[in-house]
């Protein structure tokens, strides 16, 4: 027997765990507050925003932190996330423009989770 092919596969197997556990839409619990605007008063210009604030537990996962040790004393991991979006978009007949923004925030007692994320997009729509 090949011991190395044995530890190798299982160190494949405890790293697909780990990556699965980076995908947070499906491993915690607790609470999403959301409120939404959307209007098209003003000169037939759309304009939205999003605003969400999460409460996330992820029951089973230890906050660790950024050497990827265990924070003692030990506990779950636990976050808190706002998230803001703004949209505006203009129609042109067939043409449409829109500019798009984002700001996101995720306090965490996991070190490796806490972050300010901004984004900013433009586009042009056409309609066939």
């Amino acid at each position: 027997k090949n011991q190395n092919q044995v530890q190798s596969l299982e160190a494949l197997i405890i790293d697909e765990w780990a990556l699965q556990q980076m995908d947070e839409d499906f491993f915690w619990q607790g609470t999403r507050l959301s409120l939404a605007f959307r209007t098209e008063a003003v000169l037939k210009t759309e304009i939205a925003a999003d605003f969400s604030l999460f409460y996330k537990q992820y029951n089973g996962i230890e906050a660790l932190d950024m050497a990827g040790d265990p924070i003692l004393p030990r506990t779950i991991r636990e976050d808190t996330m706002a998230q803001i979006i703004l949209k505006i978009a203009k129609s042109f007949g067939r043409f449409g423009f829109y500019i798009t923004g984002s700001f996101r925030r995720n306090l965490s007692n996991d070190l490796y989770f806490r972050y300010n994320f901004y984004t900013i997009a433009a586009g042009l729509d056409l309609v066939i």
